[in-house]
């Protein structure tokens, strides 16, 4: 996972930007296909995927971080370190992907010195997707809090 979402308050942030992840790639999509979840952060997505029965999964990140320990204990998973969205035709054989699962990314297309807009991104995804494939693609759901989980919740929320 890159180092900023190590920085992260995550038992407050995985409320607000992630969600069920059946409901972003719903499980009739996975059996027997050829997945990139690009940029995978801690794998959730992945290890959800893995479970559907796909052919093959490549979790990526767009730098040298390791993979989390959930992904390297799973051998059905296979983590690519160094892949900015630059990269993906480059690391990626032409229509090679099934599935293209970009969970978070789209809206920081330019970070990590690596510059390439949205246009950009699509295009090399584009390349890489085999005829019929799919790409799905999530972005933040700005919510507030449920209001039972915030006077429930165990510290404050205002540090």
């Amino acid at each position: 996972m890159a180092i900023w979402e190590l920085e992260r308050r995550w038992n407050i942030t995985r409320y607000l930007v992630y969600y069920l992840v059946e409901n972003l790639v719903p499980p009739e999509l996975i059996p027997g296909k050829d997945i990139v979840d690009f940029s995978a952060g801690l794998g959730d997505l992945s290890l959800y995927m893995a479970g559907q029965q796909p052919k093959s999964i490549m979790a990526t990140a767009p730098d040298d971080s390791p993979a989390p320990a959930q992904l390297s204990a799973n051998p059905h998973i296979t983590y690519l370190p160094n892949l900015p969205a630059i990269d993906i035709a480059e690391r990626f054989a032409a229509e090679s992907v099934d599935l293209f699962v970009a969970r978070m990314v789209f809206q920081f297309p330019t970070d990590e010195e690596h510059r390439i807009d949205v246009d950009g991104m699509l295009e090399q995804i584009h390349r890489v997707l085999r005829p019929g494939g799919r790409l799905i693609v999530a972005s933040h759901q700005y919510t507030e809090l449920d209001p039972e989980i915030k006077s429930n919740w165990p510290e404050p929320l205002d540090s």
